[in-house]
């Protein structure tokens, strides 16, 4: 800095214009969209395995008999009861009597019952065991 007088002090070294600079002209218009990207080569179409069909599920069945044979009655008409327990549960049944598993007492003799699950049809043998077996 070069001083001029007592409290004044100029700036030297700067010029008075600047030098103009060379800009050269734009490629593309900065106004308009850019171009779209090419577009992408297509791919061989890999041929697909046909889906194997799935087997039928399985045919449904009838749920396991839960009730085992507990004992026999006879009931002062001179009707025979057979009691099934399951768990806890002690039931009195007779022919035509639905248990509450969907199955169906259908005949009684003395070898065992005869039970068919309503929804399939399907048929079950609960047998009674002889006297002095327990089960």
């Amino acid at each position: 800095m070069a001083s001029t007088g007592p409290g004044r002090q100029t700036m030297t070294g700067l010029p008075a214009q600047l030098e103009p600079i060379q800009i050269d002209p734009a490629k593309t218009d900065p106004f308009s969209p850019p171009p779209p990207p090419p577009p992408t080569p297509k791919l061989a179409e890999v041929p697909r395995a046909k889906p194997v069909p799935q087997p039928p599920p399985p045919a449904p069945t009838a749920p396991p008999l839960a009730w085992r044979y507990w004992g026999s009655m006879q009931t002062p008409e001179g009707q025979r009861l057979l009691l099934l327990a399951r768990g806890e549960q002690v039931l009195p049944v007779q022919v035509g009597t639905q248990l509450d598993d969907g199955y169906v007492v259908e005949a009684i003799s003395d070898a065992g019952l005869r039970l068919i699950y309503a929804p399939l049809g399907t048929v079950v043998e609960l047998p009674i065991p002889t006297r002095g077996i327990t089960q």
